[in-house]
């Protein structure tokens, strides 16, 4: 650098900090306070600048909170705490967006449904777990609200974040050996719930359920002893969740104890095809040892191809009562207790199958709000849009992957388009596959649970598995 150049340069970063040493200096006097020249610039903006940036990170920086239970630690009644949860998350129910409704669905009648369903699906009002909450205090002792308990064959797990700030919770619950179905229904102040949101639909299209309300399937586990599961998630100011955690692999034997005492009380009347249902389930019944695991059960491929030889003959039994049971072989009561108890059975053990697999099956329903529409009659009919997934997160692929409607459910007079299932083949660890499937002119009454279920089909051991989610409404 020349002699000139590096003079011109000295000049104008003097003349640079001078102004600026001018400006910092009058805007305290602006604001009727004093303040001295004297102190050099640089550490006044460097002060500045510490401050602001310990000022945001306070602001935006989430609190950790880790919350531990354990299911077999029962707690006192709790019932001030309960009623706390339970009208805290009442609050949130159809706390959504106001406008236009979806079909045939009117506010009170689906704020109240939605009320007493998320305390049924949860079992949150069973027995009190004691819960203890770590990282909690720099945060007032209402401002974080815990609540777990301990249904039958299941725990819940309930979360409530009163505080202006977002909150980092790690839950951590001890549960017996068993095999879970672990899900999340997440309840938010504001319109939505983006980030939790399925793949971008068109504009046109609103959701069915309350927009701030979503279930979301999480990954399970297979625990051969007693074991400890951490699930984590971010709860923002006013933000709820419950965690529902099913053993699957219980309450498929208390299906097949159900499915024995329906046979039992039809004996008197139906002799023979009792005879035959018990001589079906009887050659797949070692099935049973596949559903916990442990010394005598610990390889999952064999335990797998148990539960799916065992899911193989339901199927076959619960063909079979269907057939007797329209050809009224059975009394109408005690056919349909013995249909609900093989129909549980199946469900139970698939759900069992995709656990140990780590399938997530999930299931979106939105309405199109440009297409309601007269029929003669008068009756007004709409459009929705069915979006299914299903998310590999095990080690092991499954094959001949197929999804759709179950048509057979949709309320009468409604069409799915395509009505062909979706085939994907193979669907292998980490990969997710989707479908999406229009369900043209709906009734008035639109669409219900009952009304809406999947068709998830896949094989494993050589057998083929069903599962069968339902939308949340």
């Amino acid at each position: 650098m020349t002699e000139p150049m590096r003079r011109r340069l000295l000049h104008e970063t003097r003349a640079t900090g001078f102004a600026l040493q001018c400006v910092l200096g009058l805007l305290p006097l602006l604001a009727g306070c004093r303040q001295s020249l004297d102190p050099p610039v640089h550490p006044i903006l460097a002060a500045y600048r510490g401050a602001y940036s310990h000022e945001s990170e306070h602001e935006t920086d989430p609190v950790a909170i880790r919350i531990e239970t354990d299911v077999s630690k029962p707690a006192e009644a709790r019932p001030e705490a309960f009623r706390a949860a339970a009208a805290a998350i009442d609050s949130l129910v159809g706390a959504g967006p106001e406008g236009e409704e979806p079909p045939g669905v009117s506010p009170p009648a689906a704020e109240t449904g939605v009320k007493q369903k998320w305390l049924s699906w949860s079992g949150l009002d069973a027995q009190a777990l004691e819960t203890q909450l770590i990282g909690a205090e720099s945060l007032p002792s209402d401002a974080f609200l815990a609540y777990a308990a301990h249904p039958a064959g299941a725990a819940a797990v309930c979360l409530i974040n009163h505080s202006d700030r977002k909150v980092t919770t790690c839950v951590r619950i001890r549960l017996p050996r068993g095999v879970y179905k672990i899900e999340r229904l997440r309840f938010s102040p504001s319109a939505s719930i983006a980030e939790h949101s399925p793949e971008t639909v068109p504009a046109r299209y609103a959701p069915i359920a309350p927009s701030n309300i979503r279930l979301d399937p999480l990954e399970g586990c297979d625990l051969a002893a007693a074991g400890s599961v951490s699930k984590t998630l971010t709860l923002d100011p006013g933000e709820a969740c419950v965690y529902r955690y099913r053993d699957v692999a219980l309450h498929s034997w208390q299906a097949w104890c159900e499915v024995q005492e329906a046979l039992h009380g039809l004996q008197g009347e139906a002799p023979g095809p009792v005879r035959r249902l018990r001589r079906m389930l009887s050659e797949v019944s070692g099935g049973l040892g596949g559903l916990t695991g442990g010394k005598r059960h610990s390889d999952t491929n064999v335990r797998l191809g148990r539960i799916h030889h065992l899911l193989l003959g339901t199927a076959q039994a619960e063909s079979l009562a269907r057939n007797y049971q329209t050809r009224h072989v059975f009394n109408i009561a005690s056919g349909q207790n013995l249909m609900q108890a093989l129909v549980s059975l199946s469900s139970d053990l698939a759900d069992t199958s995709a656990t140990m697999l780590g399938l997530s099956p999930r299931i979106d329903v939105t309405y199109d709000r440009d297409t309601p529409a007269s029929l003669g009659s008068g009756t007004v009919t709409s459009d929705a849009l069915v979006t299914i997934r299903l998310e590999n997160t095990g080690s092991r692929s499954v094959g001949l992957v197929k999804m759709g409607l179950d048509a057979s459910t949709l309320p009468s007079g409604a069409r799915c388009e395509p009505a062909d299932l979706a085939f994907f083949g193979t669907l292998h660890p980490g990969q997710t596959v989707q479908a999406e499937f229009h369900v043209r002119r709906l009734p008035a009454e639109g669409l219900t649970e009952e009304r809406c279920a999947a068709d998830i089909s896949y094989f494993i051991a050589s057998v083929p598995a069903h599962l069968r989610p339902h939308a949340w409404f």
